[in-house]
């Protein structure tokens, strides 16, 4: 599975517990992906997805969330501030340094099942027999993930 399906996976499960700013509480929030677009037969442009928010355009990133009543940006994976001038969110070094991957390994007997979309619930969440051997970062949503939640912590108290 791409990076970019992983990431899809990962908003979808992010978007479904972050509904809301978390600065404002407003409800007018969006991803940051860009649209993408087609002219149709008049010459006239059609959004197929994405925002059309400026700030939006210029990030072009789905993991990043923007509100447009406050301007608040966030990475919708771990919920951390995110800067404009540095929109790439600080968890990915966490999750390149961890021996943790977001790919099923190759040693799964659940791999073909989600692969083939027949198992929607990750296999470390059922019991799985290989839970303690497994390569896969356990974590649907890395927010709840141990060196993500400590190093928010440090960093809210530095702050």
């Amino acid at each position: 599975m791409n990076k970019g399906k992983r990431l899809e996976r990962n908003l979808l499960a992010s978007q479904i517990m972050i509904f809301r700013c978390p600065r404002c509480g407003s409800y007018n929030i969006h991803d940051c992906q860009a649209p993408e677009s087609e002219l149709n037969q008049y010459g006239k442009e059609i959004v197929k997805t994405g925002s059309k928010c400026e700030v939006t355009r210029k990030i072009d990133d789905i993991t990043v969330g923007h509100c447009d009543d406050c301007g608040y940006l966030w990475c919708l994976l771990c919920e951390s501030e995110i800067s404009f001038d540095d929109t790439i969110c600080w968890h990915w070094d966490i999750c390149d340094a961890c021996e943790k991957t977001f790919d099923i390994p190759s040693t799964c007997p659940y791999k073909k099942k989600v692969e083939q979309g027949e198992m929607l619930t990750a296999p470390c969440i059922l019991d799985c027999p290989d839970i303690n051997n497994c390569m896969k970062c356990p974590f649907l949503e890395l927010k709840y993930c141990p060196k993500i939640r400590a190093q928010k912590h440090v960093r809210n108290v530095n702050a």
